[in-house]
């Protein structure tokens, strides 16, 4: 992507960001030395082949001994992340922008008209489903993950079950068109019994579906399906609609109670409720589901060196593997992000800790970021390391 895309303006204040501090947000201690400021560089180690030019604001690096690189902020950038021109703008500065030009209005209508479609078939085929009975696959589902109790507690639920959903597959090769929607060749790979429920957004307007195939003779109760062409397995879950600042409502609360509890699954919530984990201020507390994390904790303003895992980078360079941060990315469309419902004053965010455990936290710390200055309280909980709270559940049923 070429330079002149982007506004002129913000090119220059990401360049005029100083290199000091954005090698600082990367946690790099740097010790002063003959008017630099000299340590390891942040892309490839070393103990002193990385300077900071405090007078001119530029950085270098002699790579191990061979030609020396460097430049201004954005060129750090890109040197640790490996990214491109764009992202390490909206990396320095904490905006975001994209260089496009604006789609013909007969474009955008089209794009319109699908998403209504979508989310209109959505419904239908929600509709299709019912509400499971004593001795259905959903029960039995709930019951081998030890939750069907917390469920009956729910009033406030809207699951229901299909007891033949297809589940629809493109074509390995489906064409791809640049710049305009493919007509991709869809084909059914299985149909079985599901689990459905409805997204919402905050005014409780259908926007999508969230499936889950169940198959009672596997382990975990979940079907276990495989691409045909590939023998890959795919997920035994699937969103059909939009999810984007949807949720899916487990149980409402009163305006009197003003509490309310999110997490990433429907499993892992309601076996938070089961475990009577919640605080007593969140009693009785309202239960959503953002339907997946990036819904609920957003873009991250950075990336950040892992503690644990590393990398084996192109050059042969062994370095440490970068995860989103725990800052938002400022600019971000909250729209497009879950948000508590009105009256909400209290929340407690449920963690779940058998997942990469430090991007999960910095999710969830940019979460908090993001949303603290619309309520009274913030708090999160998290399973022991290595389970969620389903499994925890089974582990202590």
């Amino acid at each position: 992507m070429s330079e002149h895309r982007i506004p002129q303006d913000l090119i220059d204040k990401a360049r005029a960001v100083d290199v000091g501090e954005v090698a600082a947000r990367y946690g790099f201690a740097l010790s002063f030395k003959q008017g630099e400021q000299v340590g390891p560089c942040p892309g490839c180690g070393g103990h002193d082949r990385f300077s900071v030019n405090t007078k001119s604001n530029v950085w270098r690096c002699r790579q191990g001994g061979g030609d020396p690189i460097g430049g201004d902020a954005v060129a750090l950038v890109r040197h640790v992340e490996g990214c491109g021109f764009l992202r390490a703008i909206e990396i320095v500065t904490g905006q975001q922008f994209t260089p496009r030009a604006p789609a013909p209005a007969a474009e955008r209508r089209d794009d319109n008209e699908y998403r209504e479609k979508e989310r209109r078939r959505a419904y239908e085929l929600w509709r299709e489903g019912h509400a499971f009975a004593d001795g259905g696959t959903v029960e039995a589902y709930l019951k081998r993950r030890g939750i069907a109790a917390a469920f009956a507690r729910m009033p406030g639920a809207h699951c229901r079950e299909h007891r033949d959903f297809p589940f629809w597959q493109p074509y390995t090769d489906a064409p791809v068109l640049q710049g305009r929607r493919a007509k991709v060749k869809w084909r059914i790979i299985h149909r079985g019994p599901a689990m459905l429920w409805p997204i919402v957004d905050a005014a409780g307007s259908f926007m999508g579906l969230h499936v889950t195939w169940l198959d009672p003779s596997t382990d975990n109760g979940k079907a276990e399906i495989f691409c045909p062409d590939t023998g890959e397995q795919l997920p035994a879950k699937k969103v059909r609609g939009s999810k984007k600042g949807g949720r899916i409502v487990l149980r409402t609360t009163s305006l009197d109670v003003g509490a309310l509890a999110v997490g990433e699954g429907v499993e892992s919530c309601l076996s938070w409720l089961s475990l009577g984990r919640h605080l007593p201020a969140f009693h009785g507390c309202g239960v959503e589901t953002s339907v997946d994390l990036g819904n609920l904790a957003g873009r991250a303003a950075r990336t950040v060196a892992h503690p644990v895992l590393n990398q084996t980078r192109r050059d042969g360079r062994v370095v440490a593997q970068r995860y989103p941060g725990p800052d938002p990315l400022i600019g971000e469309d909250q729209a497009l992000l879950w948000s508590p419902p009105a009256g909400t004053k209290r929340l407690m965010l449920i963690g779940d800790a058998d997942s990469e455990p430090y991007a999960t936290r910095a999710a969830l710390k940019r979460a908090t970021a993001r949303l603290d200055h619309l309520l009274d309280e913030i708090a999160d909980d998290w399973p022991p390391a290595g389970h969620d709270f389903n499994s925890l559940l089974m582990e202590t049923a």
